[in-house]
This record gives C-alpha cells, sequence and structure tokens, in this order.
C-alpha cells in the first residue's frame, strides 16, 4: 500500500490564520498588495455667527417682555401703522395673546405665564409677524438685525441663533431664535421669533399655585413697508 504523504507549508498555514488573510486572492498570505480604498475626508463647517436674539424687538416687543410692556408698545405700534385696535386673547383669565393687523401685515404676541421666580407676571414666549412682500420683510430685516447665522437659500429661510456649544457649525435650537421664511407661503414673509427657555416653573405638590421704528425700502419696491 502505497501513503502520501501531504506536507503544510508551515509559512502558508500561518497566513491563514492571520486575521487579515485574503483567501489568496492576491496570491499573498496577506492583504499586503490588495488595493487601498479611498477614506472619505470629514469636511468641517465654519462655525456660524452667534446672535443674542433676545436683544432684539418686533414691533418694540422683546422675548420675555412683561404683559403691560408688551401691551403698551402693542398699541403704539398699531396707531403708527394706522391699525384700529390690537385684540387681546385670554385663557383662564389671563391674557394668552396680543394680535394686531390690516391687509398688509399681521403680528401675533403669544405670552407665558408661571415662569421664573415671578409667576404672577405673563411675559411675551414668542411673536410672528406676516408681511405680504417678502423681499421687503428680509431687506428690513436684514438692516435692523443685521446678517442673520444662517442662510438656507434652498428652503428660503433665514435664521438668527446662537451656535451649538460643541457643533459650532449648527444652531442651538434649545436657545431664543429668529427665522424669516419665504418659501411656505411665495407671497407671504413670515418672521418667528421664540425663546425654549421661557417655561412654565414646576409646582411643588402640597403647595398651593401662585395667584396667577426701523423701516427699510427695498430697492425698486414702492409699496409698504414692514412694521418690525
Amino acid at each position: 500500500m502505497l501513503f502520501i504523504h501531504l506536507s503544510v507549508n508551515e509559512s502558508d498555514r500561518d497566513a491563514r490564520e492571520a486575521a487579515n488573510y485574503d483567501g489568496g486572492l492576491y496570491g499573498t498570505g496577506n492583504n499586503a498588495l490588495a488595493p487601498t480604498l479611498p477614506v472619505e475626508s470629514k469636511v468641517e463647517l465654519p462655525p456660524i455667527s452667534s446672535v443674542d436674539v433676545t436683544a432684539f424687538n418686533v414691533a418694540g416687543i422683546s422675548l420675555g417682555m412683561e404683559l403691560d410692556a408688551a401691551l403698551e408698545a402693542a398699541n403704539k405700534q398699531a396707531q403708527r401703522r394706522d391699525i384700529a385696535a390690537v385684540r387681546t386673547q385670554s385663557r383662564n383669565g389671563k391674557v394668552a395673546s396680543l394680535t394686531w393687523g390690516n391687509v398688509n401685515e399681521e403680528t401675533i404676541v403669544n405670552l407665558i405665564e408661571g415662569t421664573g421666580d415671578t409667576p404672577e407676571i405673563s411675559r411675551v414666549k414668542s411673536i410672528r409677524y406676516s408681511f405680504n412682500n417678502p423681499e421687503a420683510l428680509v431687506a428690513g430685516a436684514l438692516e435692523k438685525y443685521g446678517e442673520p447665522s444662517v442662510r438656507d437659500l434652498n428652503k428660503g429661510k433665514l435664521t438668527w441663533c446662537s451656535a451649538e456649544r460643541d457643533i459650532k457649525s449648527q444652531c442651538d435650537m434649545k436657545k431664543p431664535w429668529m427665522t424669516i421664511d419665504t418659501y411656505t407661503v411665495s407671497t407671504i414673509g413670515i418672521l418667528d421669533i421664540t425663546d425654549p427657555t421661557l417655561v412654565k416653573a414646576p409646582v411643588t405638590v402640597g403647595v398651593a399655585k401662585p395667584i396667577k421704528e426701523v423701516t427699510a425700502e427695498d430697492e425698486g419696491y414702492t409699496g409698504p413697508l414692514p412694521g418690525l
């Protein structure tokens, strides 16, 4: 009987047991000759310009402003814009919003009560200002508030905000921000400004709940100017 002894080359066995063995596809016991795949380089976006939106005002009204001061400013603005009156809407006996407008514009001021150390005082939480000429609204905003932190031309949106602490190229939407949207409704520019940090203070169980002018001309535009 003839016995044939097949010997295994030590180096071949070591190669097959190696973690990077390529199956001999490239004629070697390792992948030293395998083609090098391109490594995608991470593009680092430039930091945005942080803006303190709490320093802004719309029609003389700022975020966090108390109801009495906001109502006084609203009445003055309505008079300047030849608007008959400021309408108020109440919830649970408290003024929740102020509204005034005409055929060209509308302003809605939303209030929140029960915040911080003065839970009995209602404060401005957000403002929405709509104007029937988006280009004029953008021109007036750029003149009054300066360059935005972000320009998203594809969505027709400008944003003023604070940068994220860890990602300086992004807005921190948990802090006060302001946007102008000229895309959602093509014939109307919509300005929104809000303070997400203004929230109702938690009520402790067992404790009684406390009683609660600037204008800008857009080149070639001769119609009414926004009342920011």
